[in-house]
């Protein structure tokens, strides 16, 4: 029992080290190669990532205005990458090496001129339903990033998590009424959002957040506040 025990640890630590060592060389030779190509403008928005391989970290250190992110034609893109990717509405573009442009892979499909949001729950909402509201979201084009100022919290006690996440740079609303978003949009300009779960089911939140992620230029700057809708105590 032992000996099989300890084969398979080792089997194990034996693929580990190869999987380290031939990341590293695809990073070297991307390097190398990303030394000799010349240097091209990138348009706005667009973030370049150089290198042999893209992983989750490089993505979650992308700011929340960036819309497209370039690699090389060779780099590997690891799962985890290509789903923060598809989850923050980012396109993915391949560039061969002498070009300007290149193949674009992943098509992000994100409301035109809507803004990111930072998707978050508090302590009374399971994990599952905020899987399950962010998989809603990104299917009608919203784009999440957890970088975004503006601020979407599911709560099944509104009241207590919207008092609870005021500040000298918050407005806060609690919202259980779809009517009440375009109202509170256009009249206080919050950027915190406290959604509740007990009066607002799953396809109703995820509406609620694209009617939040839309632009709203006709709102007003004011003093930071709490406002609840619907009646909420």
């Amino acid at each position: 029992m032992n000996a099989s025990t300890n084969a398979s640890t080792n089997a194990s630590i034996d693929i580990e080290g190869v999987v380290g060592r031939v990341l590293a060389q695809l990073r070297q030779q991307a390097a190398g190669k990303d030394s000799e190509s010349p240097t091209s403008q990138t348009a706005p928005g667009t973030h370049v990532i150089s290198g042999g391989v893209c992983s989750l970290d490089d993505i979650a250190a992308i700011n929340a205005s960036t819309n497209c992110v370039e690699v090389s034609a060779r780099t590997v893109v690891t799962p985890a990458a290509r789903d923060e990717l598809r989850q923050r509405g980012i396109a993915l573009t391949r560039v061969d090496a002498g070009t300007t442009a290149g193949a674009e892979v992943t098509q992000a499909k994100f409301l035109p001129g809507s803004r990111a949001v930072h998707l978050q729950r508090d302590g009374s909402v399971p994990d599952q339903l905020l899987a399950a509201v962010k998989k809603q979201a990104i299917s009608r084009g919203v784009r999440l990033c957890n970088q975004s100022s503006l601020a979407v919290i599911l709560s099944s006690r509104p009241a207590i998590t919207a008092h609870q996440h005021t500040g000298s740079d918050r407005c806060v609303v609690a919202i259980n009424r779809l009517d009440d978003i375009p109202r509170f949009l256009s009249d206080l300009s919050p950027n915190t959002f406290v959604l509740d779960t007990a009066h607002l089911h799953l396809v109703a939140l995820a509406g609620a957040i694209a009617a939040i992620a839309r632009p709203n230029s006709g709102a007003s700057r004011v003093n930071p506040k709490i406002t609840v809708a619907g009646g909420l105590s």
